[in-house]
């Protein structure tokens, strides 16, 4: 991803000062990167490949812990993070099989791991699969910008974990 896309992802996700921030698809780690730019309690970063992760521990500031883990189940606890900004796989240049699966089985971990009203803001051209996968795990989803890149056509989505009363 370039750095521009990824300035722009933080910019979107509102940054705090008190963010735990975390991306779980960091791959060469280039959005917690840009996020380290600004203060934050704690940003995050891992990836299920590990050649990614040693490329991401090299690329970010020391102020990024960087990990390997699944996306799909982290050591992360429950209620933890404020906001997640990543960039997961379409199944263009990284195949994942079952995109639907894993973007249903991310978005329940997301859910466990984000704090009541924490916020997610992903790019993605799997529109029909984060569209599903939001409504089974209860988070509300808005459609914040289109893109158009590398003639693919993804946006800017932002999710809720909302509370019901």
């Amino acid at each position: 991803m370039r750095p521009t896309v990824a300035a722009v992802l933080v910019r979107i996700s509102q940054p705090s000062k008190n963010d735990v921030c975390y991306d779980p698809f960091c791959g060469s780690g280039t959005i917690p990167d840009e996020r380290a730019h600004l203060p934050a309690r704690r940003i995050l970063a891992s990836d299920i490949d590990e050649g990614a992760v040693m490329v991401a521990e090299v690329n970010c500031r020391d102020s990024v812990v960087v990990f390997h883990a699944d996306a799909r189940k982290t050591p992360s606890q429950s209620e933890s993070v404020d906001i997640i900004i990543s960039n997961p796989p379409w199944n263009k240049q990284i195949a994942v099989g079952d995109v639907r699966a894993l973007y249903a089985e991310f978005m329940a971990e997301a859910a466990r791991i984000l704090k009541p009203h924490g916020r997610i803001v992903l790019l993605t051209d799997c529109h029909e699969e984060i569209t599903a996968a939001s409504t089974e795990n209860g988070l509300r989803l808005y459609e914040r910008h289109s893109l158009s890149l590398h003639g693919l056509h993804p946006k800017v989505y932002e999710l809720r974990k909302e509370i019901s009363s």
